[in-house]
């Protein structure tokens, strides 16, 4: 998420706990912020966008 906050100058915002979720993979920084969010949506981490703000939901 720190990585996606610097590509997408976006701020990354958790509601409730951090999760513990470690995901690994390659993704080209050329790639739309949506289509990065919905790959991560498919291991089911819930997002909301708000103002430049990604807010990740439990």
């Amino acid at each position: 998420m720190k990585q996606l906050s610097r590509w997408y100058g976006t701020e990354v915002i958790y509601e409730g706990k951090i999760p513990d979720d470690e995901f690994v993979g390659k993704i080209s920084r050329d790639v739309k912020l949506s289509q990065v969010l919905h790959i991560l949506e498919l291991s089911h981490v819930r997002f909301r966008i708000e103002n430049k703000k990604i807010i990740v939901a439990p």
